[in-house]
């Protein structure tokens, strides 16, 4: 739409035009859909308030113009009251025209009113012959169905809109162009020539009718900016200050954890004499447009979020301190609540589901829904935890107990806000299996050997757990018994060997002495490795448990 300095409601409004088309361009899966479907509620939500918004505005300038004729027999504005309903027949023709295309699509859709959902909200065919019809037109311009009429009416309302205001000003420079539709801008390398009816209502079903209540938002805009311009009129004569209204417009009701909730203070019929002045205790403010407004930001506290809720109710309080016509002060309190919503904490590493105990685990952990305003802070129970220089969502944790509890917050505006928490069992890394090669063929069980026969042993990591954590796969031996039994009694203890400098994952020698060279033939030789330690990633030894006897031990004939 046309070009005029754009509120910060607009630019959020543009934005969602923006996820629309991005969200448009990737395969329509279920998650896509359900986005889609989620989109429409909140700009439905938007819509609904910038509706009351603008009704509860004309309001209190036809009530301003009746105190002008009550207290001050000022008869200049009574006509502008047919104007203001006037402004508004015409919007809410505009916004019926909407819901009317709103409501085919429900029927197409399959609505279910028990559910409060849509079995069709992929359709594609149906959708798109109802909105560009089924001429030969319809591939590649603006067709002949509904979308060239919607389209028509938009227009005309914008000209509607542009012409009343530029009525009421004075000089070309304040004079306003129609905010009428335009086709897509077409790239150099794009074959493709969309028209706007394609670019704006082709897509599933589901998406159109988030489009449509964002279109709606678009109406009230341009009818709020209208109603501005004639409310300046009433800004001449002396306000009684009793009558002065405390209007507060939330950005959105439903606010993520850790992003900041706005809404825009104002004081209705104020005009350039009148300077208010904003407090709030709970929240950031700041002035606009010369002090005559304020944006309150009050960060979404999720501490306030139950366990096993997803939202909760914050609410909030200002104050608006207004001057009067008599030079006195009159406070006026707003005191609201919004909706503070659980935000998806993703969490992704080699081990989502398990940490493994003593181990340097590495975790992603993002709040999508935050963007830009997520600054993880990130503590763990029963573990040690690092954030990683390289990026700030990238953490490296090493639990002890056997749970772990990770809880994210974010830092937003100076305060740190809790996002929610996840929960992680934690586990003993796999036991690694012994390897004995004889020869280079590997041991399975007692044999015959040659007392000159060549023997390594190594240890094998898991691997699983190799894969997912390889600085914590390392693993040593103390040492190795050698026993010989070559006659009546017990194995003898012929050798002791210290192997606790080599790395057990690759093949160490097993040498053996010249007591076994010259022992009997038929005499057993043991082989015991005892001492099985695991080198973490801090390089710190910790003993491998439940490694029996029997496994550490391997026994072979000499020949």
């Amino acid at each position: 739409m046309a070009g005029t300095k754009l509120s910060n409601r607009q630019r959020m409004i543009n934005m969602m035009y923006l996820v629309l088309l991005a969200m448009l361009a990737l395969n329509v899966r279920v998650e896509v859909l359900d986005a889609f479907e989620s989109l429409r509620i909140r700009l439905m939500d938007s819509s609904q308030l910038a509706n009351e918004n603008d009704r509860g505005f004309v309001e209190s300038m036809k009530a301003a113009i009746d105190e002008e004729v009550e207290r001050h027999e000022k008869m200049t504005n009574v006509g502008l009251k047919d104007t203001l309903d006037q402004i508004r027949g015409k919007t809410q023709a505009t916004i019926a025209q909407i819901d009317a295309h709103i409501l085919k699509l429900e029927e197409m859709g399959e609505f279910d009113e028990e559910e409060g959902t849509y079995k069709r909200k992929d359709e594609m065919e149906k959708n798109f012959q109802y909105w560009m019809g089924t001429d030969e037109e319809a591939a590649n311009g603006r067709g002949n169905g509904e979308a060239f009429g919607l389209r028509n009416k938009l227009d005309e309302y914008a000209t509607y809109i542009a012409a009343l205001y530029n009525s009421q000003v004075k000089g070309d420079s304040l004079k306003i162009t129609p905010e009428l539709t335009k086709n897509p801008v077409k790239k150099k390398d794009d074959p493709k020539n969309l028209s706007w009816e394609r670019n704006t209502l082709e897509g599933p079903l589901i998406s159109n009718l988030a489009t449509l209540e964002a279109l709606k938002i678009d109406v009230y805009r341009q009818e709020k900016k209208l109603l501005d311009l004639l409310n300046q009129r009433l800004g001449v004569f002396k306000i009684v200050a009793d009558k002065v209204i405390a209007v507060n417009s939330p950005v959105a009701t439903i606010v993520p954890a850790g992003l900041p909730f706005q809404t825009r203070l104002a004081v209705a019929l104020s005009s350039s004499t009148i300077q208010p002045k904003y407090y709030s205790s709970t929240g950031k403010m700041e002035g606009e447009n010369g002090g005559t407004t304020a944006l309150l930001s009050i960060p979404a506290n999720g501490a306030l979020i139950p366990d096993g809720k997803s939202e909760a109710i914050q609410r909030y309080t200002a104050t608006i301190e207004v001057p009067t016509a008599f030079g006195e002060a009159e406070r006026l309190t707003v005191t609201d609540e919004f909706i503070v919503r659980r935000p998806e904490v993703v969490v992704s590493s080699a081990t989502v589901q398990n940490l493994y105990r003593k181990c340097g685990n590495a975790i992603n952990i993002d709040v999508p829904a935050l963007g830009d305003y997520y600054t993880p802070v990130v503590t763990a129970s029963n573990a040690t935890i690092k954030q990683s220089t390289a990026s700030p969502k990238r953490f490296l944790i090493m639990p002890n107990g056997n749970q772990s509890i990770v809880n994210v917050s974010s830092r937003t505006n100076g305060q740190t806000i809790h996002i929610g928490k996840v929960k992680y069992r934690v586990i003993t890394p796999p036991k690694p299996r012994l390897e004995l090669k004889i020869n280079g063929q590997p041991y399975q069980g007692i044999r015959t050997v040659s007392p000159n026969s060549r023997m390594t042993i190594r240890v094998i990591p898991d691997r699983e757990f190799l894969a997912s954590l390889p600085d914590d796969a390392r693993y040593r031996i103390k040492t190795l018994e050698v026993r010989l039994k070559d006659r009546i009694g017990p194995p003898r203890l012929i050798g002791t060997v210290d192997i606790s400098d080599s790395d057990a994952t690759r093949p160490i020698p097993v040498r053996l002495t010249s007591e076994v060279r010259q022992a009997r033939r038929g005499a057993t030789l043991i082989i015991q490795v005892k001492g099985i330690s695991r080198k973490n990633f801090k390089n710190e030894l910790i003993p491998v448990p439940g490694i029996s006897a029997y496994e550490s031990s391997m026994a072979v004939i000499l020949e």
